[in-house]
């Protein structure tokens, strides 16, 4: 489908009805985990290839689709009131966040319902963040906990790829105030790789969505990392 961009962009009727598979129960619903793992891909790639203007009619529909399934219940599969919902993997859900982003940042929507949207969908991950760090075992299974927390860490970093240059103010402010629940996890489990790697590419995104505005958070970040340098990959993550 991406080989046809332009002719997806030219009949709106075809790139709803490829919208309406991919996101629907033959593609990002489908049973078999393996084809729910490639639309996800496959969605994102041709949202980046029809741009925002064609995808703008489409977009409170895709992203309020997106949403419900980036936080169904994680076990195997789920019924709601009206249909089962199949999960997906955290690794995957990383392409929806990043997809979710580009149409929030590039699609002209109103800088309210950007802000809201981008609220409703990290909200859910904030919340995770914070219950995780209340927990006891926090320090006891590193791995485990890291894992986790860096998930949370990376959807933040893929949604803020939808505005490649400095969002509007107000989308400033719901990142920058993940940037702080992140810092929060850095300090509290920075014996982690996977937090400790994935901050680092958090900040370099942070650096081009905020500007300046990061500044004042930079130093509690680069202490904590430099204290905790234990191998090669990690002085490469933070030079850069």
């Amino acid at each position: 489908a991406v080989r046809y961009s332009l002719l997806l962009k030219e009949m709106p009727e075809l790139l709803s009805s490829l919208l309406g598979a991919l996101t629907g129960n033959r593609g990002l619903q489908h049973p078999h985990p393996r084809v729910r793992s490639r639309c996800c891909y496959f969605l994102l790639r041709i949202v980046k290839s029809v741009g925002g203007k064609a995808m703008r009619p489409y977009v409170e529909a895709v992203v309020e689709g997106i949403q419900s399934l980036l936080f169904a219940p994680a076990s195997s599969s789920c019924v709601t009131s009206t249909r089962e919902v199949f999960p997906i993997p955290p690794n995957d859900a990383l392409y929806l966040f990043e997809t979710t982003g580009i149409l929030l940042g590039t699609t002209g929507l109103d800088v309210d319902l950007q802000q809201r949207c981008a609220t409703a969908v990290l909200t859910p991950h904030i919340r995770s963040i914070e219950n995780i760090l209340s927990s006891p075992d926090l320090t006891n299974d590193v791995e485990h906990y890291g894992e986790q927390l860096s998930v949370s860490i990376s959807a933040i970093a893929q949604l803020s790829k939808g505005w490649q240059n400095h969002p509007p103010s107000e989308v400033q402010t719901v990142l920058a105030a993940a940037v702080d629940v992140c810092r929060n996890v850095l300090v509290a489990l920075p014996s982690s790789p996977l937090v400790r790697n994935r901050t680092a590419v958090l900040l370099q995104r942070m650096m081009i969505c905020l500007g300046e505005a990061i500044l004042p958070t930079m130093p509690d970040f680069l202490t904590t990392l430099l204290s905790h340098c234990t191998t090669e990959d990690d002085v490469l993550d933070i030079s850069q």
